[in-house]
């Protein structure tokens, strides 16, 4: 497989195209994210499906004797967004394995309201417990401040990181052994490319770019290396991350027209738009700024599971990912947002753009770490 440099081109089977470096194409056109796809993830799923019975039955059974162990009054921990992935989790989770899960959210100050009416209706549906855990909000807008003035894509990496961080932290502290999550294969077989999409656990990265660009001390925000939760956090305090949606035949159409039905469940848009910041970051941002449009990846992985055609992908991103006559009054609410004037978040969006390469990080340890788990069959996505 090899890519023509200078060439812009589409993959024949999925809508991947040469925005995402390195990617590389067959003779016949197909990319190596969909080869990737038909090698790995398509027979991982199929096995897991083979042996949906069996999986759930060994997840329940190590529930129930983590928790005799623990103090932990709840069968495990979910965290829930309100997006459709978390969702519907939390209803299969409850409806169908009878778990009590405690509901965890974590409050950035971004939140879209529908998202959190969502929230609210799934608790109320289920009777479940609900833990908030609020970022402190002055901190949170000089983390992402930082990353904008870094002039880097990754500057979702901010919320994420107070999400990731915030329910391991709460997972430790509370000896919680499991976790389950939306995560899954159906809707995110395709990767992001690492320019686009950067580990938002590499401690090492935020420190760097907010020790040059910030004005605050990181006193109340949440922080987890990505080695700490994956070293120790995992073996020395046995917590374990599920994801059960990897393990059903799960449709994201299915999803929605469940949760409406059942919960009165309300989609807020495009993925992971349950998040103001998300959806002007994905949706106007990156695209504007540095020519990348995450659309391609969330359609694709759902090409990739025959959920989606890919015609109907091709029209999907012809429009554009952002409303004209929303942008400029959602550049004055992020602006305002963060204390800038509108010219302000201006020239910070005219500034010369920069990659996380020029700033520190555990990128090479993390590669060869991923690399060796694709080598041992645990990791199954491409890693670009």
């Amino acid at each position: 497989m090899k890519k023509e440099l200078n060439r812009f081109q589409v993959c024949n089977r999925c809508i991947m195209d040469t925005t995402a470096d390195s990617i590389k194409f067959n003779k016949e056109g197909i990319c190596n994210y969909c080869i990737n796809y038909d090698l790995r993830i398509k027979p991982y799923l199929e096995n897991n499906l083979q042996n949906s019975k069996s999986y759930f039955k060994k997840l329940k059974d190590r529930i129930k004797l983590d928790n005799k162990k623990s103090n932990f009054k709840y069968d495990c921990l979910i965290g829930l967004s309100g997006g459709i992935d978390s969702s519907f989790l939390v209803y299969y989770v409850v409806k169908f394995l009878k778990l009590k899960p405690l509901i965890f959210h974590v409050d950035t100050g971004w939140n879209n309201q529908v998202a959190v009416s969502n929230i609210e209706k799934i608790i109320d549906k289920f009777n479940l417990d609900l833990h908030t855990e609020v970022i402190d909000w002055n901190e949170l807008k000089d983390l992402t401040l930082s990353f904008l003035t870094a002039q880097v894509p990754t500057i979702d990496a901010v919320q994420d990181h107070a999400i990731w961080a915030g329910m391991y932290n709460f997972a430790k502290k509370n000896n919680v052994k499991n976790i389950l999550t939306g995560g899954n294969l159906y809707t995110e077989s395709v990767r992001e490319p690492i320019s686009w999409a950067y580990h938002a656990t590499d401690l090492t990265q935020i420190k760097d770019i907010h020790n040059k660009f910030g004005k605050l001390k990181m006193k109340k925000f949440p922080t987890c290396d990505i080695l700490t939760y994956q070293l120790i956090y995992k073996y020395l305090y046995y917590i374990k991350i599920h994801q059960p949606l990897n393990h059903i035949k799960y449709s994201k159409k299915e999803a929605i027209e469940t949760l409406r039905n059942e919960i009165g469940w309300s989609d807020y848009g495009g993925k992971h738009h349950e998040s103001n910041f998300t959806k002007f970051i994905e949706g106007y941002w990156m695209p504007m700024k540095f020519g990348f449009d995450k659309r391609i990846v969330h359609l694709s992985s759902l090409i990739a599971t025959n959920q989606l055609s890919r015609n109907d992908a091709l029209n999907i991103i012809k429009s554009k990912s952002y409303n004209e006559e929303d942008i400029k009054k959602d550049f004055n609410y992020i602006a305002s947002k963060l204390g800038l004037e509108y010219e302000e978040l201006q020239f910070i969006f005219n500034q010369k753009n920069k990659l996380h390469t020029n700033y520190k990080s555990k990128d090479f340890t993390l590669r060869l770490a991923i690399a060796l788990k694709r080598f041992l069959g645990s990791e199954k996505r491409l890693f670009l």
